[in-house]
């Protein structure tokens, strides 16, 4: 049993009886009429006082509910009985403005809104049925764990606005842990304004909590060891190009051996692009790699060579960066993933930066007016990734798999590439011949991001170059083949 309690200007019966007939439980039910004459952080502390129950559930008495929330919501906290604030919507960052949904990349959660009376889903992040954790959750729906808060509500807030933004923030000070659940079907029946009101708590708000903002939640990628029966025997070629980069290839090689399933049967191949002869003194210090010498850099046909003469026909190849570190063990579940797909083109991981910001999650393109915009999806955000596999336009060749056979018939990468986006046409390719290109979630690696790349001060120019030259025209000419795969 939970106490759910509201404020609302006039008592209305049919929003009370819709919260009964929407629980499963026999829970208690405190609301408490107000035309304007208390602050939101003054009610809602004698919700608190007054709630018989460990979890309190405050709403906002313009919502309606799916059956069955409170028993969700109550099984939320008794599988998650560190967090003392939950909500469906909110940010891990708070910046200087103060305003919590300002950086749409940082947020998290999904809700509903009533536009033109027709429920439409509002998607900050992707569904997940566990708990992600959050700095802020929005106060259309705070449920509090009373035994786990250390702050109420500042009554120094007054009006209608930042009452969850400076109670989730003193008790995140407070080392109260804050975290947003997948709801489903719960419907918000207002957007939500921006206001004079809005603006003067506002500015109230970063007065008061000056010494406080910017504030952030440091939160640890969630990465998943799922151990997974992989039946194949079949050999996996691990291709990655490098270049005075030892120590970042160290680090890639190292997880790969230390993650990967004992079972699995696969080959490091090391590309050494003309390194120094310090740099290949040092290789002898790794173990079980074979390491091929070019006297060229090019990344299209220094991969497209790897795969023709100096690999041992295994049956699928990992092109892989050599600022790539493994966080699981990410060949295992690229076999899984291919072994339970038909007409599997590439398979992408997630990709973080350094940072813990999400690098990619597969790609997407988007049409603006004549041109294409390619992009990762999720880039730069938290938690803002599919949980799912999902079919994407393109995976990124930091780390992705492709059958060889495959890989051979759509014609290798594209060499007359001066700089990227051979993985783009590579998997478009696929899709055209009826393939199917696959970002799984459950993958998971630090991209440091392009180590060697980053020092090529014409790198923008070349990036230039290919998109005109080759990734224009392909998407122009084959944009209706693939219109499930471009927004706009």
């Amino acid at each position: 049993m939970i106490t759910i309690a509201y404020s609302t200007r006039q008592f209305d019966r049919s929003f009370y009886n819709h919260i009964k007939e929407q629980s499963n439980l026999d829970n208690q039910i405190i609301y408490k009429e107000n035309k304007g004459e208390f602050g939101l952080t003054e009610l809602y502390n004698s919700f608190l006082h007054d709630s018989e129950n460990e979890i309190t559930v405050i709403i906002h008495d313009d919502v309606i509910l799916p059956k069955g929330f409170d028993e969700t919501i109550l099984n939320y906290f008794i599988n998650n009985p560190d967090y003392g604030i939950m909500g469906i919507a909110g940010t891990t960052h708070l910046d200087k403005s103060a305003v919590w949904f300002n950086n749409r990349h940082l947020m998290v959660g999904q809700l509903y809104h009533l536009v033109n009376n027709e429920p439409r889903l509002t998607t900050y992040s992707a569904k997940k049925n566990e708990v992600r954790e959050a700095l802020v959750v929005d106060g259309v729906i705070l449920a509090i764990n009373t035994l786990k808060i250390k702050r109420e509500f500042n009554e120094e807030i007054k009006g209608f606005h930042y009452y969850d933004v400076s109670f989730c923030i003193d008790n995140f000070n407070e080392g109260v842990k804050i975290g947003i659940f997948h709801l489903p079907q719960f419907i918000h029946k207002s957007v939500g304004m921006v206001g004079d009101s809005f603006i003067e708590a506002q500015t109230s708000f970063i007065e008061k909590y000056k010494d406080t903002i910017p504030l952030k939640v440091d939160i640890i990628p969630q990465v998943e060891n799922v151990k997974r029966s992989i039946k194949t025997k079949d050999k996996i070629a691990v291709i990655i190009p490098t270049k005075n980069n030892y120590e970042e290839l160290k680090s890639c090689v190292d997880s790969f051996q230390a993650l990967t399933d004992p079972n699995i049967n696969y080959q490091i191949y090391i590309a050494d692009t003309g390194s120094d002869a310090e740099t290949k003194e040092l290789y002898k210090n790794l173990t079980s790699v074979k390491i091929i010498n070019f006297d060229y850099y090019h990344f299209a046909k220094i991969n497209n060579a790897m795969v023709k003469s100096h690999t041992n026909k295994e049956k699928f190849l990992v092109f892989c960066n050599d600022d790539i570190e493994l966080k699981n063990d990410v060949l295992s579940e690229f076999l899984y993933v291919y072994s339970n797909n038909k007409k599997v083109g590439t398979i992408g991981s997630r990709l973080y930066h350094e940072n813990n910001r999400v690098q990619h999650a597969g790609v997407k393109i988007k049409k603006v007016k004549d041109l294409y915009q390619i992009s990762h999806i999720g880039y730069n955000s938290i938690h803002n990734y599919s949980s799912d596999n999902i079919q994407v336009a393109a995976n990124t060749a930091a780390l992705m798999m492709i059958d060889r056979t495959l890989f051979n018939k759509m014609g290798k990468f594209n060499e007359n590439t001066v700089e990227c986006f051979e993985d783009l046409l590579l998997s478009l390719t696929a899709i055209l011949s009826g393939y199917k290109n696959i970002f799984t979630p459950n993958a998971v690696a630090i991209h440091k991001e392009s180590v060697s790349r980053r020092r090529n001060p014409h790198k923008q120019k070349r990036e230039e170059h290919d998109y005109q030259q080759l990734v224009l025209p392909f998407l122009r000419h084959y944009e209706k083949h693939l219109k499930k795969f471009i927004d706009g």
